[in-house]
C-alpha cells in the first residue's frame, strides 16, 4: 500500500527547504483564517479584493483549491533549471515565488 500523504510532506519539504519552517507555518496558519473569513459574504468579497480573482469568490474552498495547486505546482517543477512541462517555470520556481512574495506590491 503507498502513503497517501507522501505526496504532500514531499511538497511540504520543498518549502521547508527553500525557506525554512516559517515559510511552512505560515502556509499552515493562513488555511484556518481563509476559512473563517470566508465564512461570511463580506470575507469572500475582502478575499476576493485582496487575491483579485477575476471573478468573485463563491467559498474559502475555492481559494484554497487555488492555492494548493500553486503551490504544488510549483514543487513538482522545483528543478534547478527553467521547465516548460508544467508550463513556463523558472530554475527553481519554488525560491522564486518566495522571494516574490517578499517585494513590495
Amino acid at each position: 500500500m503507498s502513503d497517501c500523504s507522501g505526496f504532500l510532506r514531499v511538497t511540504t519539504e520543498a518549502y521547508r527547504r527553500a525557506g525554512g519552517n516559517t515559510c511552512v507555518d505560515t502556509v499552515r496558519l493562513t488555511w484556518p483564517l481563509v476559512d473563517q473569513i470566508g465564512s461570511i459574504p463580506e470575507g469572500l468579497e475582502a478575499l476576493s479584493r485582496v487575491f483579485k480573482t477575476c471573478t468573485p469568490l463563491p467559498n474559502a474552498t475555492a481559494l484554497y483549491d487555488f492555492a494548493q495547486d500553486y503551490l504544488v505546482t510549483l514543487a513538482m517543477g522545483n528543478y534547478p533549471y527553467e521547465s516548460s512541462f508544467l508550463g513556463s517555470l523558472p530554475a527553481w520556481p519554488v525560491t522564486v515565488s518566495l522571494v516574490l512574495e517578499q517585494l513590495p506590491s
